[in-house]
């Protein structure tokens, strides 16, 4: 069965997964901080278990802390206690029937909070949402056929904001190909769990993206929510900045980019070209540089975000990418609480996928051949000023 779980995560693997080799001290760049490795942790996975994280929840409790891990192939939650790296226990789901929650898929996103779990499928366009004794509390079909419905992955894609109201991001892939008009909105939601009611909540597309026309790719954003003073902070695949929108609806934006990324550009005039050959379609896009993934620990005031550098100029191999990890490079910028960029990192043996802090310290999901586990190197983040 690992085996058969493998050859079906292939393509997964191979536009998720970065180079393996080992950081130098050559990696670090001016920062005035660095990334010191002080240990690691392992995580026995089962032969119904791939080793390739598609969702992830790191659940907190007053007495235990837990890696969530989605497995698609069993519709269910493993929960590891990160305390003893041990499988603590296994919480299944039905697919059908009163309390079913659908067919897991590799983008079913979850969400844990306290006795409630959130699930959503982008393919489905449906949230449900599932109580204590997986009790099913709410069934939202958004419309298959609705461009206006959650994009529901990457990053805090819901997050509960007030009293039984939680905010879901979107996107604006229904723009794809299109030229970009001023002041279009990128359509996230505010849900009210006792009403179910849903509303669009306010948020610009960042100026760069006005009047060009993008690929679906370039339109799917990140984000992550401090709840502290209860804002927003967004990264935009194109741009070297990041975006945090306050309570009241006000944008601001921070440098927290690195001239090491190729700059992600619109399509041509000429676009249905580029569009109608797979090879040329691939090229424009891989050859770009872009900004992924966004995390936030609040306790250590710190902003992680996920960068590469764009593959070597006709190199793409449409067919597999990321395959040759020789041909790019992938790195984590760090912000302070001000977001101010404080650190700049080649990271091309780890995956952006999971990032874990806990305790004081960073962990890093490293890619790895190893089918039985997943493996975090933990880190301390020392300081690198006189």
């Amino acid at each position: 069965m690992k085996k058969l779980i493998s050859v079906s995560f292939l393509l997964y693997i191979v536009l998720n997964c970065f180079s393996c080799g080992e950081s130098t001290d050559d990696d670090h760049f001016d920062s005035k901080v660095i990334l010191s490795k002080v240990g690691q942790i392992e995580l026995s996975l089962d032969s119904l278990t791939a080793n390739v994280v598609t969702s992830y929840f790191h659940l907190k409790t007053d007495s235990t802390d837990y890696f969530a891990l989605l497995n698609i192939y069993t519709n269910s939650i493993y929960l590891y206690d990160l305390e003893t790296s041990l499988l603590d226990r296994i919480i299944s789901y039905p697919e059908e029937g009163p309390n079913g929650v659908g067919k897991f898929t590799n983008v079913t996103e979850f969400v844990m909070d306290g006795d409630t779990t959130f699930f959503y499928d982008r393919t489905k366009k449906v949230l449900y949402v599932s109580g204590a004794d997986k009790e099913l509390l709410l069934k939202h079909p958004f419309g298959m056929m609705n461009p206006e419905s959650p994009y529901g992955m990457w990053g805090d894609w819901i997050s509960k904001t007030d009293r039984n109201i939680y905010n879901l991001s979107g996107a604006v892939v229904k723009y794809s190909f299109q030229d970009i008009p001023y002041g279009l909105d990128s359509l996230e939601f505010e849900l009210n769990l006792m009403t179910n009611e849903v509303k669009k909540s306010f948020l610009p597309i960042p100026i760069e993206y006005v009047n060009g026309s993008w690929l679906t790719e370039s339109l799917r954003y990140y984000r992550v929510f401090d709840s502290g003073d209860r804002s927003f902070i967004y990264s935009w695949p194109i741009s070297d900045s990041i975006f945090v929108k306050a309570p009241d609806n006000k944008i601001s934006s921070f440098y927290l980019g690195s001239d090491k990324v190729k700059q992600r550009i619109p399509l041509p005039q000429n676009k249905e070209k580029v569009l109608m050959d797979f090879q040329r379609k691939a090229s424009f896009l891989y050859e770009q540089g872009s900004y992924a993934n966004l995390y936030y620990s609040p306790e250590q005031s710190l902003f992680m975000r996920f960068a590469y550098s764009g593959v070597k100029d006709g190199q793409v191999d449409a067919n597999a990418p990321y395959a040759d990890t020789t041909l790019y490079e992938k790195y984590i910028i760090l912000g302070d609480e001000n977001f101010n960029k404080v650190g700049e990192f080649r990271s091309n043996q780890y995956s952006p996928n999971a990032v874990l802090f806990r305790e004081g310290y960073i962990y890093l999901l490293r890619n790895t051949d190893d089918e039985d586990h997943l493996v975090f190197d933990k880190f301390e983040l020392i300081s690198n000023e006189n």
